[in-house]
């Protein structure tokens, strides 16, 4: 479907962006919470958290990069997948500075 292409167009330009401005960045966190979805699958979403220096400003921006689809939530299992699409979308693990999660024990 062409309607489908396109929006993985625009995912694909729109995590480029994140990408490059984190990199850009001294430090980051990451923000993950796991859910199941309507089809009854475990799913984690990953935003991650960022500042931009621009023209003498900082902001602190927050953005969503996706959810992923897990086959098991045990703490090995997700910090696998949660590094594995970090290195995937070319995030440097070493500038991560925090992490934030939604209280559950595995987490």
């Amino acid at each position: 479907m062409v309607q489908n292409e396109i929006i993985e167009c625009i995912k694909n330009e729109m995590l480029a962006d994140i990408v490059q401005e984190v990199s850009e960045s001294l430090a980051y966190s990451i923000i993950c919470d796991e859910s199941t979805n309507i089809s009854v699958r475990e799913q984690i979403s990953i935003c991650i958290r960022y500042i931009v220096k621009a023209d003498g400003n900082i902001e602190i921006k927050e953005r969503f990069l996706g959810f992923i689809d897990v086959v098991a939530t045990t703490g090995d299992n997700l910090h696998d997948v949660i590094k594995n699409y970090l290195q995937q979308l070319g995030i440097n693990l070493n500038k991560m500075r925090g992490q934030a999660y939604d209280g559950a024990s595995n987490m």
